[in-house]
């Protein structure tokens, strides 16, 4: 639905100007996006580029056991690479760790050339992440996510890293998923952005270009990121779920596109060998039970349901939401306001299938961008989750 929207529409803008080197086509159509003589320039949002929010409470694998059961007679993994790993560390190595610049208010070191530094970005649940700034002869750094320093070197602390650069490396062929460059032990190398979708208005409105379409573009890459995490076994169907997506993990890219990051609180799902179909899973903590914002979980979470993929398109419509009134759900209006700090109403809530509430001026708005984002959001948080439809029916 969004993308025949964005296909049909061409008349308002015909060029996206990019601080890139390629050029991309949408829809195959007229409308392209072109390279722009712009320069490389952080704008300020690298400060809060990522926010880690994986569990970071399980601390050996006992705990893990603890978080979450496989619901099926004989669940087991339905491919051979959900137990891989693909480690790098050759490329991990090479990072020099010992050249600190001690009079700089933020730890740096320089990583193969010396005049590339290290620079410390943020600190989230389990990991510290830090900007890699391209070297005189490289402009194009990267994001390096290292374990913090008081997390315990254990074995589901590996674990989660392992998925996070497994799951990047299965969704190369992605273009709306972050991209690993390397990984060793409890480190990982990604593709590098300019910030998060809370900073997308700042980034978009310095550009001169957050306007209705583009907001509509940001939904469309929200969608087919999902999209190709349910697709990414063309025969077994979602062997991944990524269990967090939202804001913070939606990763804001130089050409304007936006991509799904942080997997290292992604869940694999097995294949019930008994029953021939793939097995579901059921949380032992509910609905922000752990901590987390309960506003962010999925109806069939909350009332301690059997959970699948459906979980992860039910995110879509909160990032829709958010894209909508940079605000989170149940934030935005003065009667959800009413309830909205407290994870135990938020629950209940949740639970009885209250939708939350747009301002009055977007959801009257006769905008036809915002009125196809609006729909689409609608569509992922139907609460019935057998009901709710595919991401890529979302997106399409």
């Amino acid at each position: 639905m969004m993308r025949q929207y964005l296909c049909n529409h061409n008349s308002h803008i015909s060029v996206i100007h990019l601080c890139s080197g390629s050029e991309i086509t949408v829809c195959g159509s007229d409308f392209t996006a072109q390279e722009s003589p712009c320069e490389e320039h952080d704008n300020g949002l690298m400060d809060n580029i990522v926010e880690d929010t994986s569990d970071a409470t399980a601390t050996n694998a006992s705990d893990a056991s603890d978080r979450f059961t496989y619901v099926g007679d004989d669940c087991r993994p339905a491919r051979a690479w959900q137990t891989t790993s693909r480690p790098t560390c050759n490329v991990v190595h090479e990072i020099d760790w010992m050249n600190f610049d001690v009079h700089s208010s933020r730890r740096n070191s320089a990583y193969s050339d010396a005049t590339a530094r290290l620079t410390f970005l943020n600190r989230g649940g389990t990991r510290i992440v830090w900007k890699a700034n391209g070297s005189s002869t490289e402009r194009i750094g990267f994001v390096l996510k290292t374990l913090r320093m008081d997390k315990a070197f254990s074995e589901i602390m590996l674990e989660y890293q392992r998925i996070d650069a497994l799951a990047m490396d299965e969704l190369t062929s992605s273009t709306n998923v972050v991209d690993v460059y390397g990984y060793c032990g409890q480190t990982v190398m990604n593709e590098i952005g300019i910030g998060d979708l809370h900073r997308a208005e700042k980034f978009f409105s310095s550009h001169g270009n957050y306007t209705s379409l583009r907001k509509l573009q940001l939904a469309q890459d929200v969608a087919n990121a999902v999209a190709d995490l349910q697709e990414i076994d063309k025969e077994m169907g979602p062997l991944i779920l990524h269990r967090d997506i939202g804001p913070a993990n939606m990763l804001i890219m130089p050409d304007g596109r936006m991509k799904l990051n942080d997997f290292n609180g992604a869940q694999m799902m097995y294949w019930d060998y008994a029953n021939n179909h793939m097995c579901g899973y059921r949380r032992t903590k509910l609905c922000g039970e752990d901590g987390r914002r309960a506003d962010a979980r999925s109806p069939e979470e909350c009332l301690g349901n059997v959970l699948s993929e459906k979980s992860d398109t039910y995110s879509i419509g909160t990032i829709l939401f958010f894209i909508l009134t940079n605000d989170r759900i149940y934030h935005s209006h003065e009667d959800d306001r009413k309830f909205s700090s407290d994870n135990a109403l938020v629950r209940e809530v949740i639970r009885k299938g209250q939708e939350p509430r747009l301002p009055s001026k977007i959801e009257e708005s006769n905008d036809t961008a915002i009125g196809a984002i609006r729909t689409a959001m609608r569509q992922a948080l139907i609460h019935d989750p057998v009901e709710r439809p595919t991401a890529r029916s979302i997106a399409t």
